[in-house]
């Protein structure tokens, strides 16, 4: 017997694993682009890699495409060629020869005749099974749905709005810690702008500079560069964020960003008022310009301080003046 199975399965989860990847990756092209549009990107990167993101965003969207077409006219292609009646195909050929060259007289011998297996006779009986896509139909079981779970997480993460724009309370909570209680502390809050402060400092001359950021940072684990900078009046911007402990007291913060939030550095400038500060949330960006100085916390670390001759020294800004460099 010849046996032929054509069964007219297209593709088996072929498409669906195509369909799939195109959503996942069109998914991924379409947040990408949404994230510069909307200066989401400004949470996780620096400026440089903005328009590389969106560029990539847009490729990528242009290949989903492009893949979208070629599979559509492919499912095409594949149900054109499954015959009308589709489903389950047979077609059987049943050949049966039997040739004897001889012949058989029997007489009643007292015994039975059985043909088994293997009577020598050739009964020409063979099985044809072909069936189309392999022994498996066409149905590839390996496919896991997680792995396009695992491509979508960036879209599932800008959907959720994460991460969060702003300062956690987290990062805020290092920032914070009482200055130690100096003679040098208590003569720069009384005498600052007066004619004792050169004696209090001995800065004969101070200088007005307008300060990168993370200068004041870096110059406070280095004497020398204490020495240099102290006396001298700065002028900073950065992020006014208050501290429990005096209403007469803030935080400067900016946060120092290489390449992305991943490498991102609090960067922390105590700030000293002569008066009760009032009208700022947490987080506006400020101005400030006083006196500098360096004092330790209760911890021990030494913190760059800029003490106001008045509360008018603090002078609101907004986020795009602070892409200067000071």
């Amino acid at each position: 017997m010849a046996h032929e199975h054509s069964h007219g399965e297209p593709g088996g989860t072929y498409f669906l694993d195509q369909l799939f990847t195109i959503l996942a990756c069109g998914g991924v092209g379409l947040v990408a682009v949404m994230m510069y549009a909307t200066g989401f990107l400004d949470r996780i990167l620096v400026p440089m890699f903005f328009v590389p993101v969106m560029l990539g965003g847009s490729a990528l969207l242009v290949m989903v495409l492009v893949r979208a077409i070629a599979v559509w006219q492919l499912a095409g292609a594949r149900r054109a060629l499954v015959p009308a009646p589709a489903g389950h195909d047979h077609v059987h050929s049943h050949s049966h020869a039997h040739s004897h060259g001889h012949e058989h007289a029997h007489d009643d011998c007292g015994h039975e005749h059985s043909h088994g297996a293997d009577c020598g006779h050739d009964h020409g009986g063979g099985h044809d099974h072909a069936h189309a896509g392999g022994d498996d139909h066409g149905h590839d079981h390996g496919w896991a749905p997680w792995r396009y779970m695992v491509i979508a997480v960036p879209v599932f993460l800008f959907f959720l709005q994460l991460p969060r724009d702003g300062l956690t309370a987290n990062q805020l909570r290092g920032t914070g810690g009482d200055l130690k209680a100096s003679p040098n502390r208590q003569a720069v809050s009384y005498l600052v702008g007066g004619s004792a402060l050169t004696k209090a400092l001995r800065k004969t001359q101070p200088e007005r500079r307008l300060l990168a950021f993370n200068e004041l940072t870096q110059a406070a684990a280095v004497p020398v560069r204490q020495e240099a900078l102290e006396g001298d009046i700065g002028v900073l911007r950065g992020q006014f964020i208050p501290e429990r402990s005096s209403d007469r007291e803030f935080t400067l913060l900016r946060v120092d960003r290489t390449c992305c939030a991943a490498d991102e550095t609090l960067l922390e400038i105590r700030i000293l008022a002569p008066e009760s500060i009032q009208g700022f949330k947490m987080e506006d960006w400020v101005q400030v310009e006083g006196l500098i100085s360096f004092q330790q916390n209760a911890r021990g670390k030494w913190i760059p301080v800029i003490t106001l001759r008045s509360n008018d020294d603090i002078i609101p800004t907004d986020k795009v003046a602070n892409t200067k460099s000071f």
